[in-house]
């Protein structure tokens, strides 16, 4: 579906609209899962992270107690369909960084979970997702401006580029996760302002600095498992690096403008016929 805000100039009934939109599909994912259990599965996990972004664009008008019991929702329906992600992920690294008969050895030194073997998803998931959108009916943003969008939206760039910055001089793994998390933010915040130009253009090559930040934390993931097998952990190492400076070389012209400069751009933009 898309994150488009279906009229910018009614900010607070577009946002909820589209929270809700987000929440139904949860629901409908996990009513029908049995039917593409994968693919639904990394919907509703996606659609989480979706929903916490576009929170970030109503901050001041969420209370704090709202937005504890709405991340710890959202936190349980995700982790209710996390089963063997991480597994899976690291699977998927190896083969592309080893041929075939070598990954499938070092799959079995790390004890990766073999493919298909995932834990099934809580059985609560229904009830969560009921729980959401009962949360999501209780927020009020009549007075939600488009100036409260562009603030909040240029607080979350502001974030993804100091972000950017500190990792750029030492970059961390944890930090790069919390990077790529950031970079989502902008991104999704971007789609929903894509009935601007502007916003439109800018959300594919944000998309795709968070999916190189992906396999970065893919990357790391697996060298921290294969802690102690050195010729692995190097030939990671050595992936995980090339793969960060690519995330840098994509990152900076997106990122090059200060924060102040980008909400006036993005304000002037929302105040054009």
């Amino acid at each position: 579906m898309t994150l488009q805000l279906k009229d910018l100039q009614r900010p607070g009934a577009s946002l909820h609209e589209l929270l809700n939109d987000l929440a139904g599909l949860i629901a409908e994912n996990i009513t029908h899962l049995a039917e593409d259990t994968v693919v639904r599965i990394h919907d509703i996990r996606v659609s989480t992270k979706k929903i916490r972004s576009l929170l970030r664009l109503a901050d001041s008008e969420i209370s704090p107690k709202q937005h504890t019991a709405l991340v710890a929702c959202l936190r349980d329906i995700k982790n209710a369909f996390s089963g063997s992600r991480d597994e899976d992920v690291m699977r998927q690294r190896l083969n592309q960084i080893f041929p075939a008969d070598r990954a499938a050895i070092i799959e079995s030194k790390l004890d990766l979970i073999p493919a298909g073997n995932s834990a099934a998803p809580a059985m609560n998931s229904a009830d969560q997702a009921a729980t959401l959108l009962s949360l999501l009916a209780t927020l009020k943003f009549e007075t939600l401006t488009t100036s409260h969008l562009v603030e909040n939206a240029a607080a979350a760039y502001r974030r993804a580029r100091k972000l950017m910055k500190r990792c750029e001089k030492r970059p961390d793994d944890e930090i790069m996760h919390e990077w790529r998390k950031r970079v989502k933010d902008v991104c999704y915040h971007a789609l929903a302002f894509s009935s601007l130009p502007s916003q439109e253009k800018f959300a594919n090559p944000l998309d795709a600095v968070a999916e190189s930040l992906g396999e970065y934390h893919d990357l790391a993931l697996l060298g921290t498992r294969a802690s102690g097998h050195k010729k692995v952990v190097n030939r990671v190492a050595a992936a995980k690096s090339k793969v960060g400076k690519r995330c840098f070389r994509a990152a900076k012209p997106l990122f090059q403008k200060p924060a102040g400069k980008f909400a006036k751009e993005l304000d002037r933009a929302m105040r054009q016929p």
